[in-house]
């Protein structure tokens, strides 16, 4: 079995160390959210994607994975944009699943607060959640190129990257929802938070 190098294990560990800290922010950002269902989605979701990250990054190596390949230039703009868009793909595959409950205008909201979007941020949400209405076949594919290319520059979109993204991604947001719905379904989240707004009116 072969030793990891030193400098492996300080890049592992520098990283692991900059997810902590990006997924309490993140996690504290989504407590003060005024939605419940918003507020409860988010902070689960920063957790998640704190272990996704160590999973996704730290990971056995295979070659077609494109996280574990890109460790190295992991800074905090760089992790904070691999929360960021899981924190999109999630919100996306959410509204698409809850389209007639949940309220698209409150949960982009909500999204952009919680993670503090540019601008640039917001209007590639908001395409990827036109791609999934508009082209559901079409969205694992466009969101992994997109998604690529926002997190690590051009030259990574080979065709075992983008597979390995859209794997990642899918099986990310099943795992998430199965544990987000455990104790309280979706639907009942959703109908606790519209109750929550009507009183507070």
């Amino acid at each position: 079995m072969a030793v990891p190098l030193l400098n492996d294990i300080n890049v592992k560990l520098q990283f692991t160390e900059e997810i902590d800290k990006i997924r309490d922010d993140y996690v504290d950002k989504a407590f003060k959210l005024q939605n419940s269902f918003c507020s409860s989605f988010y902070a689960l979701l920063a957790e998640f994607t704190a272990i996704d990250a160590e999973r996704g990054f730290c990971g056995v190596f295979c070659r077609s994975n494109i996280l574990k390949r890109n460790i190295r230039f992991m800074d905090q703009e760089r992790s904070r944009r691999f929360f960021k868009i899981m924190a999109m793909h999630h919100t996306v595959q959410m509204l698409a699943k809850k389209r007639d409950k949940l309220d698209f205008y409150v949960v982009s909201v909500c999204l952009y607060d919680s993670y503090e979007m540019s601008d640039g941020e917001k209007r590639l949400f908001e395409l990827f959640y036109r791609c999934r209405m508009e082209f559901p076949r079409q969205f694992p594919a466009f969101f992994s190129k997109a998604a690529l290319k926002y997190m690590f520059g051009g030259g990574e979109n080979d065709i075992f990257a983008i597979a390995f993204l859209e794997n990642f991604c899918y099986n990310s947001f099943k795992i998430f929802v199965k544990y987000f719905s455990e104790y309280i379904s979706i639907n009942r989240r959703i109908k606790l938070s519209n109750m929550e707004r009507a009183e507070g009116a």
